[in-house]
């Protein structure tokens, strides 16, 4: 969902090129803690959860505050100073508002909306990242713990994070001068994604016409 400039290497969390995460290479585990192989399927394999990504680059500071519902629903806000852009895909449609201050009630929001070009279990930034692993032959576990790397366009970076149970509850990568730090709450009991109650929805502009479409509002 970032909006910033990514390096080569951050980039690949927003490639849809990855295969979901396979057998890992290298594994060092506690045997009484849920693996971190595990751990992923299980993540990935979740009715939904909330999400918080932060992250940070030549310091500026961007927060990314979603839900994911399995399998096409997932939304929030981007968070940059004290400015956010709501964003949401449900089904084959993805809205997103102007910036607007962070105080500005959710009730007032306009969105835009137009067909989505990713599905939301494609843009979900969870399951980019964790998709992440199936690349990594070096993973390392001490109980609740893990680190491992990823080798990508000349940069190697370094992940490490925590489990939770039976899922991923931390995941935080350094790379190049830029970090980001993941967490994952509320597995299988997050709530429904849905549009703000009251804001106004809109079909986005066409570029061929400059046309705003119809409004309605959401309920």
């Amino acid at each position: 969902m970032t909006s910033r400039n990514a390096t080569p290497f951050l980039i690949l969390a927003i490639l849809v090129l990855l295969g979901g995460a396979g057998a890992l290479l290298g594994l060092s585990q506690s045997k009484n803690a849920t693996s971190f192989a595990t751990a992923v399927t299980n993540t990935l394999g979740a009715t939904s959860y909330d999400e918080s990504v932060v992250a940070t680059a030549q310091g500026v500071v961007e927060s990314d505050h979603l839900t994911y519902n399995s399998p096409d629903k997932l939304g929030g806000y981007v968070q940059r100073n004290n400015q956010r852009t709501y964003v949401y895909i449900i089904g084959g449609r993805a809205y997103e508002t102007k910036t607007v201050a962070a105080s500005t009630p959710t009730s007032s929001l306009t969105f835009y909306s137009q067909p989505a070009t990713q599905l939301a279990n494609a843009s979900d930034p969870v399951r980019q990242y964790l998709r992440l692993a199936g690349m990594a032959t070096n993973v390392v576990q001490h109980g609740q713990t893990f680190t491992f790397s990823v080798t990508r366009g000349g940069q190697t970076g370094q992940f490490s994070g925590s489990i939770a149970g039976n899922y991923i509850s931390t995941l935080n990568l350094k790379v190049t001068g830029e970090t980001i730090d993941l967490s994952i709450s509320n597995v299988n009991s997050a709530g429904t994604v849905s549009l703000p109650a009251g804001a106004t929805v809109k079909n986005a502009p066409n570029p061929a016409t400059s046309s705003t479409g119809s409004a309605s509002s959401a309920g």
